[in-house]
This record gives structure tokens, sequence and C-alpha cells, in this order.
């Protein structure tokens, strides 16, 4: 029994040192650091992957050919951006909606946190410099949707993702 005991602590000793790296996504969102990070990390996954896997699907094997045009990569960089407000603001959209779901308080209890995530995320990126001419702009017309929202009307499904 001892034995078991040790190998078992073993294996967790084990797992907190190789595992645990690469099982963010499990962590619980406690914060509002946590809850931040999540929604930023979440965001650049999927503009990143849906972004370049439909570039990769569309162009088969001349997609590496592609990157050497420094046109396509301005314009690459620039949907990346485009792609990459639009899913902080469905994400920022959907906490807003689970937000309210689990409280009985008005919009008034939920917009400083859903504020604050969105100021967090946007503040800290700033303004790229192969994000185009466009991005402020695009980031002022996504905090306005995000203003205008009705949370009460946000379901657990699509309807927050535009």
């Amino acid at each position: 029994m001892r034995n078991f005991k040790r190998i078992l602590s073993d294996a967790r000793i084990f797992a907190d040192y190789f595992i645990a790296p690469f099982s963010r996504r499990f962590e619980k969102i406690d914060t509002i650091d946590s809850l931040i990070c999540f929604v930023e990390t979440r965001a650049s996954h999927v503009a990143q992957t849906s972004l370049y896997g439909y570039i990769r699907t569309r162009a088969g094997t001349r997609y590496p050919e592609l990157f050497a045009d420094e046109q396509f990569v301005t314009s690459i960089n620039i949907s990346k951006w485009e792609v990459w407000i639009a899913s902080v603001s469905d994400l920022i959209v959907y906490t807003g909606g689970l937000l309210k779901k689990g409280e009985n308080t008005g919009k008034s209890g939920v917009f400083p946190v859903i504020s604050k995530i969105e100021k967090s995320i946007f503040d800290r990126v700033g303004k790229p410099l192969d994000a185009g001419d466009d991005f402020c702009s695009n980031i002022l017309r996504h905090k306005a949707r995000i203003a205008d929202t009705d949370w009460d009307s946000v379901l657990d499904g699509g309807t927050s993702f535009s």
C-alpha cells in the first residue's frame, strides 16, 4: 500500500511538471484577470486558426508561395487583426451573457465587468503597426456594439456571435 501511495504521489508530481503546462485550457476562470486572459487567448486562437486555415484550404499547394508576395502578407495582417477584433467582441458579448444569466441585476451589474475586460484587452494591444488604417475605427465600432448589447437577449448559443 505504501508503494502505491508513493507511485501515486510521483505520478502527481510528474503531471504537475510535464502535463499541466499543456492543459491551460482546463484552468478555472475565477478572477477578472483570468477571464481577460481567457478571452484574449481564445480570440487569438480563433483568429489565427480560422484565417490561416481558410487561406490554406483555398490556396492548396500554393499556400507557401503566397507569403512571398509582400502585398498579400500586408493584406493578411490587416485581415488577421480584423478577425481578432471581431473574435474579442463576440467572446466579450458571450461572456456578458453568461454573467447576466448568473445574476439577477440589470445592465449595471454586467457592464462594468465587461467594460474592464474590453478596456484591458484593447488597451494592451494598442495599435499594431501591421493592423491597417481602419484598426482604431473597427475597435470603436465593436466597443459601440458591446455598449449597446441587450444582455437579457444574449442566449447561450450563436446569438452572441456576429
